[in-house]
């Protein structure tokens, strides 16, 4: 009964979702772009770093973005240890959103289904 009562509220609360799409991104925005530092990281070891390599790397300008209040996409931009693995077009596309926003249409289908 537990149960029944948690998937009833849970769609009590689906139903009256309101989602303002600009605010969500402003809040993205809002971390300075730190939110794709995961694909920065997965795209240097795509390249060949160690993991472990891409992640200092990646906490220091994260560190630096926020401390300039810049945004991380031009903090990667202007740094040479990045340049020597990704170039301005690689950088740019990981900074889509619409790569996680890719199966949100199939994951709803599968909930609503």
């Amino acid at each position: 009964s537990l149960l029944d009562y948690m998937l009833h509220r849970y769609t009590l609360v689906l139903n009256e979702l309101v989602v303002n799409q600009s605010r969500m991104l402003e809040n993205i925005e809002s971390s300075y772009g730190i939110v794709y530092s995961q694909r920065v990281l997965t795209a240097l070891i795509d390249k060949g770093t160690s993991r472990e390599i891409a992640y200092d790397m990646m906490q220091k300008l994260t560190n630096q973005a926020t401390r300039d209040k810049r945004h991380f996409r031009e903090v990667l931009l202007v740094n040479k240890e990045i340049s020597e693995y990704l170039d301005q077009n690689e950088i740019e596309s990981l900074f889509d959103i619409a790569y996680y926003l890719r199966n949100v249409d199939l994951i709803f289908d599968r909930v609503f289904a």
